[in-house]
């Protein structure tokens, strides 16, 4: 399931599989937990300063990883995101 299906999914206006009910129930009982808020699909393009920590992430080993400064690259992406720098999607 990609990112925007697991949204539409949790939001109720995609019908989910068997396999994610488990999930999808307790991020729905999560989420009620909390002030109202709504789970919105960003393309990677949108924010790639959170796509790329996401990538970093599949590298490292399970648990909290501290950087003592920012991975590189992502100064730029941050400061591209804040400015709203647009990007052709391939």
């Amino acid at each position: 399931m990609d990112s925007l299906s697991a949204v539409q999914v949790i939001d109720g206006s995609k019908e989910q599989d068997s396999l994610a009910a488990v999930l999808v129930e307790d991020i729905r009982r999560l989420k009620g937990g909390f002030i109202p808020f709504n789970i919105q699909h960003t393309l990677s393009e949108g924010n790639r300063a959170a796509n790329l920590m996401a990538e970093i992430e599949h590298n490292l080993p399970i648990g909290t990883t501290v950087f003592d400064s920012p991975p590189p690259g992502l100064i730029t992406f941050l400061e591209e995101d804040t400015l709203g720098v647009a990007f052709l999607r391939h």
